[in-house]
């Protein structure tokens, strides 16, 4: 399933995949932060304490891009290091934790 709006991706698709299969969530033990351009802030908690926010919050990871790149990031369009290398993705906070948002997406299927 094609996600079209970043909107979508937040709203629906990834509270139902909390809910289907929370342990999964759970195991990436990390919380992340979507900083998304002209589309707003998303803070995801991987962790015992699972949840998604909209809006700013706190967050081991920070992840910035623009709303175009992430819905091709999440459609399998592009791939993270891609885009990080060519500056259109950045990475404040820990870096391994980038490493792992693959496991984020992958937790979505």
């Amino acid at each position: 399933m094609a996600v079209e709006t970043i909107k979508q991706f937040f709203g629906e698709v990834i509270p139902a995949s909390m809910e289907k299969a929370p342990d999964k969530w759970k195991a990436i033990n990390a919380t992340y932060k979507f900083d998304i351009a002209d589309e707003g802030l998303w803070v995801l908690n991987c962790t015992e304490a699972l949840g998604l926010t909209e809006g700013d919050g706190e967050a081991k990871c920070t992840v910035k891009i623009s709303g175009p790149d992430f819905l091709k990031l999440i459609n399998g369009q592009a791939q993270g290091p891609q885009l990080f290398m060519m500056g259109r993705l950045k990475v404040q906070g820990d870096m391994g934790l980038a490493l792992k948002l693959q496991k984020v997406f992958d937790a979505i299927k």
